[in-house]
C-alpha cells in the first residue's frame, strides 16, 4: 500500500519533493510504512488513533476487550460471514463506543461502501497483516534506525490512545510531536476537523516555516 501511495504521489501526480503523508488509524500505520520505505520522499509523518504494528505499545493493546475486533478480525473468512448485510449496525457499534460525538460520523456513508463485493474482507485483511507489519517495522529499525523526519502523533481527547501516543510514536521516531484534538474521541476528522486542521497547520508552521 505504501508503494502505491508513492507510485500515486511522483508517477501519476508528478510530484517532485517530499510530502508530508499522514494517516488516521489503520492509515496511520501506512503512513509509517510510507516513511520507512521512502525516508528521502518524506518531510514529515502524522499517525494516531491506532496501535502501530511493531511497537510495545501495540503488544500491550491488541488484547485489550475494547479492542476485541483486533483478533476478531484475524479469523479467517468468519468475520465476512457473521457481518454480511450487517455492515451498517457493525460500523455503528465502534462509531458509538469510540466517538465523543458519534453522530458526526456519517454512517450510512461508509456502510454503503463497505456492501460492495470484497470490500469488507479488504478490510479484514489489514487486521490479518498486522503480524507482518511488525516484522516489517522491527527490521527497518533495526537495519537503518528510528525514522528522523518530524512525526506528529495525533489522538483524541476523549480516546483511549491519549495515554500512548507519544510513547509509540518514540518507539519508531526520533522527533516525536504529540497533540490532543480537543472535543473528539477516535474520529477526530469527523468530530472537530477545524482543530485537526489547526494542529496540522501550526506543526507545519512550527517545523518547516510553512504559511
Amino acid at each position: 500500500m505504501a508503494e502505491d501511495i508513492h507510485l500515486l504521489l511522483h508517477d501519476h501526480l508528478g510530484l517532485t519533493s517530499p510530502a508530508f503523508v499522514m494517516g488516521h488509524d489503520l492509515g496511520g500505520q501506512l503512513a509509517t510504512a510510507y516513511a520507512f520505505r521512502y525516508p528521502d520522499d518524506t518531510r514529515a509523518m502524522g499517525y494516531g488513533e491506532a496501535p502501530l504494528p511493531g511497537t510495545e505499545v501495540h503488544d500491550r493493546m491488541k488484547n485489550d476487550p475494547t479492542l476485541f475486533h483486533f483478533s476478531f478480525h484475524k479469523v479467517f473468512d468468519l468475520p465476512e460471514a457473521l457481518t454480511a448485510g450487517r455492515e451498517h449496525w457493525y460500523l455503528q457499534h465502534f462509531y458509538d463506543k469510540l466517538g465523543y460525538k458519534p453522530t458526526a460520523v456519517d454512517t450510512e456513508h461508509f456502510a454503503r461502501a463497505y456492501r460492495e463485493p470484497g470490500a469488507m474482507r479488504a478490510g479484514f485483511d489489514l487486521y490479518r497483516a498486522f503480524d507482518q507489519d511488525a516484522a516489517d517495522t522491527r527490521a527497518a529499525i533495526e537495519d537503518n534506525g528510528k525514522l528522523k523526519m518530524p512525526c506528529l502523533g495525533l489522538y483524541g481527547q476523549m480516546s483511549l490512545f491519549s495515554a500512548v501516543t507519544e510513547e509509540m510514536g518514540l518507539e519508531v521516531a526520533e522527533d516525536v510531536t504529540a497533540e490532543s484534538v480537543p472535543e473528539s474521541g477516535h474520529w477526530i476528522a469527523e468530530e472537530n476537523p477545524e482543530a485537526l486542521v489547526e494542529i496540522v497547520t501550526r506543526f507545519d508552521r512550527t517545523k518547516f516555516g510553512a504559511k
